[in-house]
């Protein structure tokens, strides 16, 4: 036989303002004083818990993004790489490309004519 939940319906609301502040829901369980285990227990039995996480996160979360849009507005460079890599897929790399066996006359004459080079012994 399972234990009573200790869930109480005003729990819903409590939860949704908590995550309008940016709870998560590691935070939740200990404003709850119960573990993670129990958060996630009482999402899936409490609809009303559920969609109140749901509903609190996403406005924290636009109200977030629209603050961060504000900042790349206005110039904020940091702001803006950090929109570009998270929004748009931006990354900090290069890709290296080794060219062995090729001398740099042929390299630089393949840059020159547009072509790439091919060792002789693959023509």
């Amino acid at each position: 036989m399972s234990r009573p939940t200790d869930y109480k319906p005003e729990y819903a609301e409590l939860a949704r303002n908590y995550c309008l502040l940016g709870a998560t829901e590691e935070e939740l369980g200990g404003f709850f004083g119960v573990s993670d285990r129990t958060i996630r227990n009482w999402k899936k039995k409490q609809p009303e818990f559920a969609a109140a996480i749901v509903e609190g996160s996403r406005h924290a979360n636009a109200k977030v993004t629209g603050r961060l849009f504000d900042r790349c507005m206005e110039g904020d460079v940091t702001a803006i790489i950090w929109w570009q890599k998270n929004k748009m897929g931006w990354r900090d790399r290069t890709d290296v490309v080794a060219k062995v066996g090729i001398s740099p006359i042929d390299e630089l004459l393949a840059d020159v004519e547009g072509t790439t080079f091919m060792p002789k012994d693959r023509a």
